[in-house]
């Protein structure tokens, strides 16, 4: 639910008061371009993309945190001690997003895998991890998720 939050503007940066939370919202943009949080359980695609290799396309949503920062990502199979599926880390800027959020609608994150092995992987559980980091300040997102092979 979105809540404004009191910031005081010093600079080109917010002050974030301290008793002030971030927030971390992970799911992915729509064929409309909407924001879709990602569900408990829910599926996970991976995108053949068009000019060749395969790709998870994550977006995230965050509050109380800067706008520059650092986004890491891995996807493991089955649980958090899986095996790492796909790995990514990014500098990000994220923008202002009219409900309130910081947003980077899409973080790509490359699957190394053969089709033969992404084939095997579909329909199996994912542990997604993502965490990002801006300045002094830190927010993480654990989520079991299903491959979908698409």
């Amino acid at each position: 639910m979105f809540r404004d939050f009191p910031v005081v503007i010093d600079g080109e940066e917010p002050v974030i008061p301290d008793d002030v939370p971030p927030r971390l919202v992970v799911g992915f943009e729509d064929v409309d371009g909407e924001f879709v949080e990602f569900a408990e359980g829910g599926a996970l695609p991976i995108i053949h993309g068009p000019q060749g290799g395969r790709w998870l396309h994550l977006g995230i949503r965050a509050t109380a945190i800067r706008r520059d920062g650092r986004v890491e990502v891995d996807v493991r199979q089955g649980a958090a001690a899986g095996e790492v599926v796909a790995a990514a880390a990014h500098r990000m800027l994220l923008s202002p997003t009219s409900e309130g959020y910081l947003e980077a609608p899409d973080v790509p994150v490359g699957v190394p895998r053969t089709d033969a092995e992404i084939a095997d992987l579909d329909g199996e559980v994912a542990f997604l991890h993502l965490t990002y980091e801006a300045g002094d300040r830190a927010v993480s997102a654990d989520l079991p998720l299903v491959f979908r092979d698409e």
